[in-house]
């Protein structure tokens, strides 16, 4: 289920008005603070060296990457990965590409791409399911199945979580509960883990394939 062009457009103006306002941070993505954003980026971190050695080279997707600030977050916290990231914001991926040289990303949303199956060890994703583009939640459920498509060891993903009242108030965010995430992702992984003890309004996905 891809974008229509109506949306993308939407959302292309959106981000590129941001960067304008704000430069090159956080806050341009959205984020209410760096820490809040980096608090976010360390718990996708940890899940993925739970389940992986991350002093080897393993490779990354990063699903709606911003200026690529994940890639830089894990070199401090010396875990080198093989990284690639996408955005459907022509500016973003501009961005990062002055942000941080030499970093690989490209301008698209996820069903542009025509990977195969399992081309990246990891595929991330954080705050880029945020914006709605639906109200019933399918385009969330499609992005979450093309993520697991090419992952060759799992998914991670961060949403923002309904049942926190603030969330809850307000229409132009996109937000989930993490019951029914939860249920819909076990129909997918062979392994689901909800983390939900980092930030009162948001939580993350850990989906695991076999290996």
């Amino acid at each position: 289920m891809a974008l229509t062009e109506k949306q993308r457009l939407r959302i292309q103006a959106r981000h590129k008005y941001s960067i304008e306002r704000y430069g090159y941070e956080p806050s341009a993505l959205f984020w209410s603070s760096k820490e809040i954003q980096e608090l976010r980026f360390q718990v996708i971190l940890n899940a993925i060296a739970e389940f992986s050695d991350v002093t080897q080279s393993l490779k990354l997707l990063d699903v709606g990457c911003g200026f690529g600030d994940f890639n830089a977050y894990a070199l401090k916290n010396a875990c080198e990965f093989e990284y690639v990231g996408i955005d459907v914001s022509p500016d973003m991926v501009a961005a990062s590409q002055l942000k941080y040289p030499g970093l690989v990303t490209f301008n698209g949303e996820i069903f542009d791409f025509n990977w195969p199956d399992n081309s990246f060890d990891w595929v991330i994703l954080s705050g880029a399911l945020n914006e709605v583009v639906d109200d019933s939640g399918k385009y969330a459920h499609s992005v979450i199945k093309q993520m697991l498509r090419f992952a060759k060891q799992g998914v991670v993903f961060n949403l923002l979580n309904r049942n926190e009242a603030w969330i809850a108030s307000r229409p132009d965010l996109q937000s989930f509960y993490p019951h029914d995430m939860t249920v819909f992702c076990d129909s997918l992984a062979n392994e689901v883990i909800c983390i939900e003890d980092y930030l009162p309004n948001d939580f993350t996905m850990v989906l695991l394939k076999d290996l």
